[in-house]
């Protein structure tokens, strides 16, 4: 489950650098590209209700994991989007599946946790590989994409 945490927590984060590169590449005013990354958060806020059905039905730990693994999978159709409306469904599926994952995850976590950590933090336990993602991006400095400054390959 951890690892599924550190891959959670870095599929956003691996993107945000490459978020000017995307704009110049379709054409996009700071605007559009503000619109388009807003539908990540908003499919979180419209569509992530639905993940207790889906968890209810099929348990935490398997949609974590399928849900998460097609995330995961997805995730490189952000690089290969042709328009803003790509761009930007591309975006609000990404935060489904992101929305989806984390409840399950957490949903999971609450199943797997010992009683005697409930006092601590239900899910703290769990909560320290995301953040490790997190931060091992940020650190990076987005090393190897356009806004970093460092040429890529090819280029």
């Amino acid at each position: 489950m951890a690892v599924l945490f550190v891959v959670n927590g870095a599929t956003y984060n691996s993107i945000v650098g490459w978020f000017p590169t995307l704009r110049d590449a379709l054409g996009l005013s700071n605007a559009e590209l503000g619109t388009a990354v807003a539908a990540f958060p908003g499919a979180a806020l419209v569509v992530g209700v639905l993940a207790g059905p889906l968890i209810a039905r099929f348990g935490g730990g398997r949609v974590a994991v399928v849900v998460g693994v097609l995330g995961a999978l997805l995730l490189p159709l952000v690089a290969v989007a042709s328009s803003w409306l790509v761009f930007a469904a591309t975006l609000f599926v990404l935060g489904v599946t992101d929305a989806w994952t984390d409840a399950a995850m957490n949903a999971h976590g609450l199943r797997v946790t010992p009683s005697r950590l409930t006092t601590a933090g239900i899910t703290a336990p769990l909560h320290p590989p995301t953040l490790l993602a997190r931060a091992v991006r940020r650190l990076s400095c987005g090393c190897g994409t356009p806004a970093s400054g460092v040429e890529q390959h090819g280029q």
